[in-house]
This record gives structure tokens, sequence and C-alpha cells, in this order.
């Protein structure tokens, strides 16, 4: 599903950035929420789970950066650490670069 996620993420760049709309994928590690089911939870058990601010936090983000070249960014918030940003151009390595090179295809 991640993979899906990124590659809608990708298309929808390169299409809407004619309308001048910005385009980000926010990637939380596991949320602290009511959805999680309790075998999760029981799996789960003892790691760090992402508070829903921090992930409000990185929608926020994602959603303000000024600068027009985070358009498609993937913007992380692994477990306790910070958010961070993964270019788009940084998405094109393995399973990546096939996904970029398909989606390049298909715009084609």
């Amino acid at each position: 599903m991640p993979l899906q996620i990124l590659g809608l993420c990708r298309s929808l760049n390169d299409e809407l950035k004619a309308y001048n709309i910005r385009v980000a994928t926010v990637c939380p590690w596991f949320t602290d929420t009511k959805i999680l089911q309790t075998s999760t939870r029981v799996i789960l058990a003892g790691a760090a789970m992402t508070p829903i601010e921090r992930v409000a936090g990185g929608i926020l983000n994602a959603a303000t950066d000024p600068d027009w070249t985070t358009n498609g960014a993937t913007y992380t918030i692994p477990d306790e650490k910070e958010v961070f940003r993964i270019s788009i151009q940084e998405l094109t390595v393995g399973s990546y670069k096939l996904l970029h090179n398909r989606i390049q295809m298909a715009i084609k």
C-alpha cells in the first residue's frame, strides 16, 4: 500500500502542477489513535507510537512549506524522531525507480 500512495502522490504532483496546486505525502509511524486494533497494539507493545499532535504538525508542515521545490515531497515521522522531508528526486531508487519510470511513461 505505501508504494501505491507514493505513486498516487507523484502522479497527482505532475497533473496538478499546471494548476498551481502542491502535493505532499505524510507518512507517520504507527499513531496512537482508536483506529488501532487491540491485536496491533499487542504486536507494537513497547514500541514508540507517534502522537496524533505530531502527525497534525507534519501535515501542517507539508501544507504550509512555501518552497515550491517541495512539491511532491514525502514527509516522514519515524517514531519519536523529528519530521523530515524526502524530496521527490530522492524517491527514484530501487522500487521507487521502477514506479517513477512507469509514472513517467504513463504521463507521456
